[in-house]
């Protein structure tokens, strides 16, 4: 099992390695606090959810240009979210009710993947500017062993 701290730590390690040699935007990662911040995650969740996350990342620096990307895992209400926010150009109207043209496989592979997961995954504009990308999943926190 992974934590939801491991998991976002691979997020960013990633980020770092994509940017390589590149101007680096500020990339934040917020993480659930208290009893949930310690929680594991199944292999399969930790490895769907990293490659969304991927993907997403990846979009934000190859397509939006971003200068700000955050992750951010929260736990609430039976369901584990994970949001990927980024402040570049946004979608100029590619989006429709949250739905990428089945043309864009990435966006396909982020639903597929959430699917799997028993989710559901929302791409469209984000709060500010840039696009965000909201999977949310049914989860109960798995514990460490003692």
């Amino acid at each position: 099992a992974v934590s939801l701290v491991g998991c976002a730590q691979r997020g960013e390690t990633y980020a770092g390695q994509l940017l390589a040699g590149r101007v680096r935007p500020r990339f934040e990662v917020q993480l659930p606090q208290g009893e949930h911040a310690e929680a594991r995650l199944s292999p399969t969740e930790a490895l769907q959810l990293f490659r969304i996350a991927q993907e997403a990342i990846q979009n934000a620096f190859k397509h939006a240009k971003a200068d700000t990307i955050r992750l951010v895992l929260a736990h609430e209400g039976g369901e584990l979210s994970l949001e990927v926010i980024d402040e570049g150009i946004g979608m100029n109207g590619k989006a429709e009710n949250g739905h990428v043209g089945a043309e864009h496989y990435g966006p396909r592979n982020m639903r597929r993947r959430a699917e799997e997961l028993g989710g559901r995954c929302r791409i469209g504009p984000g709060p500010a500017r840039g696009t965000a990308v909201a999977i949310r999943i049914p989860w109960r926190p798995h514990r460490m062993s003692a």
